[in-house]
């Protein structure tokens, strides 16, 4: 058996206890476009991970500005449904459709530049509460 350097424990969510809400980005700016369905991951962890489903809230219009997370080991996004077009500072914009995914490392700067209006997401974290500064081609 893996020794963990965190405590787990079971966890099993239903769809039908929970919902879409909006959430504040980790730097309390407010993220109205997109609704997180949040999946109970950090509470099983010990906050060691976060996992959740993003969608776009309806009639939502991008862009979401350029910014980068800090303090983060893994920013993991997989498309479930739809597509997202992402900016990377240093590696252009590319766009993801259902079945595609990316990981972010710490520090890289971009922007979600648009989306389909039934873009759903599934986002992984670790550890689950993070840092998010905003940048202007790659400087705070």
């Amino acid at each position: 058996m893996q020794d963990t350097a965190f405590k787990q424990s079971l966890m099993i969510t239903h769809l039908e206890d929970t919902q879409f809400a909006p959430l504040h980005a980790n730097n309390g700016a407010p993220r109205p476009m997109f609704l997180y369905r949040q999946l109970g991951v950090d509470k099983a962890t010990g906050g060691a991970y976060d996992a959740h489903v993003i969608r776009a809230a309806p009639g939502a219009k991008p862009p979401i500005g350029e910014h980068k997370h800090t303090e983060l080991d893994v920013l993991f996004v997989y498309v479930l449904n739809g597509w997202v077009r992402f900016g990377y500072v240093g590696h252009g914009e590319h766009t993801l459709k259902a079945g595609d995914c990316h990981v972010i490392p710490p520090g890289l700067s971009h922007s979600v530049i648009d989306w389909s209006p039934d873009v759903e997401l599934l986002e992984i974290t670790s550890p689950a509460e993070y840092k998010t500064i905003d940048t202007v081609n790659g400087v705070e």
